[in-house]
């Protein structure tokens, strides 16, 4: 019986829980014995039952590409069956991959129980990929150096990427759609949208910049009202003399990928190089190269649009004022561009980092 069949169907104790424990007196501890549905363990390790109804059991599901020590180990502790695990895992001159591979009929068909979504083929997947390991190992060896595309950078912790266009902006409305959307906002989004745009159309070199939160229950239109900013005030920028429509003067982001596909934005870490770990409070320097691409992009931006503010940490809310500092070479906070912020803050808390207010 593997590990992973016996904590999901069977349940352990010290003791049988039967008051007639007189009655195991006569048995020897080499041999197994029962009282009802408890089932005594050899050398007087305890009793186990079977469940009536199975147990879901949790592991770790290590990646066979990233860690395959720990997953070769977590494979054969759960599906093989073992008794001394220091003599048969984790003796360091133990080969556990070939052991994997030397095992995987029984392991294939211990672990379907536990994997009906993947089924055979995907155990026959994973035992292909255990097999060609060899060559991918082999080919990294001999690293492309010209073709890395972080060769130029220079950070001394993990940073986002400079812009990468993997997530596209919103695209372009027609005259209808446009229409259709702003009938869907109520009376004081209109009204907010129309002062947002206003501003950006009077605005002089000398205004003050926008400092605006916004904010409201689920459901209330705030993510329609983000996408008819975005359109209206690019549209105000874009009939400006001499514009070009390629610059980015509207900046949507978020802290999230997944928040940031849902406003067709950029995480905040890749839009301004930020650490993507907020635990560290140093703030990594750019290259030259690196920096210069970063300003030539943010030359011309207006407004930055922060949707899921609550999850933006106030450490990063601070090295976003810094990036933007340093770029441009100015103590005006986000380089005296407008922000506009969106959600609740404290709705849901930041991964390592402080709250913002």
């Amino acid at each position: 019986m593997c590990l992973a069949l016996c904590a999901s169907h069977y349940t352990y104790s010290k003791y049988s829980r039967n008051k007639k424990r007189s009655e195991f007196a006569d048995y020897k501890e080499d041999k197994i014995s029962y009282s009802g549905n408890w089932v005594k363990l050899t050398s007087g390790l305890g009793y186990i039952r079977r469940r009536k109804k199975a147990k879901v059991i949790r592991f770790c599901r290590f990646s066979l590409a990233e860690t395959s020590e720990e997953f070769y180990h977590e494979q054969l502790m759960l599906y093989y069956s073992w008794r001394n695990e220091y003599q048969e895992l984790l003796d360091s001159n133990l080969d556990l991959r070939a052991k994997f591979e030397n095992c995987s009929a029984a392991i294939k068909s211990a672990s379907f129980l536990f994997n009906q979504l993947g089924g055979d083929w995907q155990f026959n997947l994973v035992l292909e990929i255990v097999r060609e390991a060899d060559d991918e190992a082999n080919r990294a060896e001999i690293p492309n150096i010209g073709n890395e595309p972080l060769h130029d950078f220079e950070y001394d912790e993990q940073v986002g990427d400079v812009m990468e266009d993997l997530i596209p902006g919103p695209s372009v409305l027609s005259a209808e759609e446009f229409q259709e959307m702003t009938r869907s906002l109520n009376l004081d989004q209109r009204d907010f949208l129309q002062h947002v745009t206003y501003f950006f159309e009077t605005a002089s070199a000398s205004t003050p910049p926008m400092r605006t939160f916004i904010s409201g229950g689920a459901g209330v239109g705030k993510s329609v009202l983000t996408k008819a900013i975005y359109h209206k005030v690019s549209h105000a920028f874009n009939k400006e003399p001499g514009c070009n429509p390629d610059d980015i003067r509207i900046l949507l982001c978020a802290p999230t990928g997944k928040a940031a596909f849902g406003i067709r934005g950029q995480t905040i870490y890749s839009a301004f190089a930020l650490p993507v770990s907020q635990a560290s409070y140093s703030m990594p320097n750019l290259s030259a190269s690196v920096s210069n691409t970063l300003a030539s992009n943010l030359a011309k931006l207006k407004l930055i649009i922060i949707d899921e503010i609550s999850m933006v940490g106030a450490h990063t809310f601070h090295r976003k004022n810094q990036r933007l500092q340093k770029m441009f070479s100015t103590r005006d906070y986000f380089d005296a561009v407008s922000v506009i912020v969106v959600r609740d803050f404290r709705q849901l808390p930041p991964v390592g980092d402080n709250w913002i207010l």
